[in-house]
């Protein structure tokens, strides 16, 4: 059996819309069950992807061409098999069809449109449309089957490439089967390949095919054209279909009619939206020409006002630019002033590195001059010294001179003694001899002691003159040091005058700059 993808549109009853309602789903162990009766009440939007919308109403997209190339691929049914469903108990097997032409012949009550209501229940026509009320009645009822509890349909579709002769080569790959089952309680579901899955996807694949169920134009039904000619030109009520409604459903334009309603209950709204604020803007407008006269009065203080303003900015700015330039005039003398104070304090710093190196020098002549006040510290501790040792010398220079007086005049006695004694016979021979002995005695005592004294004598003598000598060399340093100590006293008053009279000119310039 060919499918006729030209011929004409069922009539509008037989339309599926894609109206959005409860779906009642049972998902154990995978199954996907519905109580759906037909294509409406499926939720079916496979052409509004890339919609647009205006505020919160959306506009679909137009729908687009359902066509096929007649030269390439096309699809068939290849056979229908039906399961207890209307006048065909258990499995039966219609087909295999014609690839161009089938027709199903018979007397009346044979079962001819039971063919085409097999294919109406897996396309998902509503029961009404199946010559039924509900989908149990569709369930096979005689005598020689009972407890019948489903039906179902399978419709075997492939693709094949024609070739001449009325030849044609099926395509491997491109059988598909789609089938419905229902169920005594009046719910279904489909299958695809044997795969339980919503009728969206099935409807999406028929599509791919070039088979559009929502807007089915490949079957005409019974009696269809007498009622497309009976038609009225525009129906009366938003239930009836006329001719108008009928062209606009072929052309995809009944698609728009929600969102027109939407948009015109839209522009109501913003029409009394705008009556409202027109008429608000009418009496702002009587307003604004009560307001005018003051208006003016206003214009004219502000210009005004403007203009004082304006003379008032001038004069800051004719003030502004008197500052400037005695700002300009005082920074000129300040960088005067800071270049002066610059060299002074290079001056300052001269003279500080000159200060730090005459203390240096001054700390070394300092501690050179206490290294030779020490020396002569000593010196005059040694020639101290020296001069108790020549008075203790002296002494006992006088010591051995009042001895040697003694001597000598002991001696005169003795001498005068001996001349006596001289004269005394021989009994005092002996103590004349102990005399003389004594005299010898005393006589070397006494150059000894003159020796010792004049060597004594002489080393003072040459000790004395060396110390004076180092005494007179180290006065003489002591007064080159004094004079370079006078000296860097001097000059670190000098820096000390000078720091002062630095501060002195900085004091000045930050008052200057202050003021």
């Amino acid at each position: 059996m060919v499918i006729d993808k030209a011929a004409v549109v069922p009539d509008q009853d037989d339309l599926v819309t894609p109206k959005r309602k409860k779906k009642t789903q049972d998902q154990d162990d995978g199954n996907i069950q519905t109580n759906d009766k037909s294509l409406d009440e499926h939720d079916l939007n496979l052409d509004d992807e890339g919609g647009t919308y205006v505020g919160e109403v959306y506009i679909p997209p137009i729908a687009p061409a359902c066509f096929a190339d007649p030269t390439g691929p096309r699809m068939i049914i290849t056979k229908i098999v039906a399961f207890n469903f209307k006048s065909y108990a258990g499995y039966v097997t219609l087909g295999p069809f014609n690839t161009r032409f089938n027709a199903i012949i018979g007397p009346n009550g044979s079962g001819k449109s039971n063919v085409i209501d097999s294919m109406l229940f897996v396309f998902g026509y509503r029961a009404s449309k199946i010559r039924a009320n509900k989908l149990s009645v569709l369930m096979h009822k005689s005598d020689q089957v009972g407890g019948v509890s489903r039906c179902s349909v399978a419709i075997h579709f492939a693709q094949i490439i024609d070739k001449p002769n009325e030849e044609f080569e099926l395509i491997p790959g491109t059988e598909l089967e789609i089938a419905r089952t229902a169920f005594y309680d009046n719910s279904s579901f489909y299958t695809l390949n044997g795969k339980k899955v919503h009728f969206k996807e099935v409807a999406k694949v028929l599509r791919d095919h070039g088979v559009d169920l929502l807007n089915n134009r490949f079957l005409i039904l019974q009696g269809e054209v007498e009622q497309i000619s009976m038609m009225p030109p525009k129906g009366k009520t938003d239930k009836e279909t006329g001719l108008l409604e009928y062209l606009e459903e072929i052309i995809g334009t009944n698609r728009y009619k929600e969102p027109i309603a939407k948009m015109e209950v839209l522009y109501g709204k913003f029409d009394e939206e705008r009556t409202e604020k027109l008429t608000r803007v009418q009496l702002v407008e009587t307003d604004l020409k009560a307001l005018e006269p003051e208006l003016r009065k206003a214009v004219n203080f502000l210009e005004l006002e403007n203009c004082v303003q304006r003379k008032h900015n001038e004069i800051c700015q004719y003030e502004r630019y008197v500052n400037l330039t005695t700002l300009k005039e005082h920074e000129t003398k300040v960088e005067q002033m800071d270049q002066e104070l610059a060299s002074d304090l290079e001056n300052i710093k001269k003279c500080t590195d000159e200060i730090d190196g005459a203390k240096s020098e001054l700390k070394t002549v300092e501690k050179e001059m206490g290294v030779k006040d020490a020396k002569v510290a000593q010196t005059e501790t040694s020639i101290e010294k020296a001069k108790i040792m020549i008075q203790k010398l002296n002494a006992e220079q006088k010591e051995t001179e009042k001895r040697n007086t003694k001597a000598k005049d002991e001696l005169k006695k003795e001498e005068t003694k001996l001349k006596n004694l001289q004269k005394v016979p021989e009994k005092n021979k002996a103590e004349i001899e102990s005399l003389e002995e004594e005299k010898e005695e005393l006589s070397k005592m006494k150059e000894e002691k003159e020796d010792r004294l004049q060597q004594v004598m002489t080393s003072i003598a040459s000790e004395t003159g060396a110390l004076q000598d180092k005494k007179n060399e180290l006065q003489k340093v002591q007064i080159e040091l004094r004079k370079e100590f006078d000296e860097a006293k001097s000059k670190v008053r000098q820096t000390i005058i000078a720091q002062g009279l630095c501060r002195t000119r900085r004091m000045n310039c930050r008052k200057y700059r202050l003021s």
